[in-house]
């Protein structure tokens, strides 16, 4: 996160190979703040999902580029507040923990726009006050951790 770039490292290496270099902080396109979450692109060898908590966006990267491809994500024509981890299920969907928003949003394959899966943006009950982490398990009961109150819900499959 401080170096603000993506880096490959080998097996055994020494020196690692920079992907994306976004070292000059600042607020264009191809300058990150603070990478957060990354995911490889499904059937892709140079393509990630890049998530920038501090820029409030999660982009498509390709290796090499220097800066993001002019893909966006927005949940229902809402900004992400920054946006932490990130993963995807096995049909292809996008799930984004948006952290200042108090939920997680799904974005189907092929689509910008997402839909709010988890939470409601607001401080309601079920209470999530900052979402951490997301992850499946293999029957696709998403887990999501609040950072603020120290828990792990699991939400029974979406």
């Amino acid at each position: 996160m401080r170096n603000k770039r993506v880096v490959k490292w080998a097996a055994n290496a020494t020196n690692g190979t920079i992907l994306i270099d976004g070292s000059s902080n600042g607020a264009a396109n191809g300058q990150l703040k603070n990478p957060y979450g990354i995911l490889l692109i499904n059937g892709s060898s140079n393509q990630i999902y890049l998530s920038d908590q501090n820029k409030d966006y999660v982009g498509i990267w390709t290796f090499g580029a220097g800066i993001a491809n002019t893909t966006w994500f927005t949940a229902n024509g809402t900004d992400l507040n920054q946006p932490t981890q990130i993963t995807m299920d096995r049909y292809g969907n996008l799930y984004v923990a948006d952290m200042n928003n108090q939920r997680v949003v799904v974005f189907c394959p092929n689509s910008t726009t997402g839909n709010v899966v988890v939470g409601t943006g607001t401080n309601t009950t079920p209470t999530l006050q900052h979402v951490g982490g997301i992850a499946f398990d293999s029957n696709l009961n998403l887990y999501v951790s609040d950072i603020n109150e120290n828990k792990v819900f699991k939400y029974a499959r979406l």
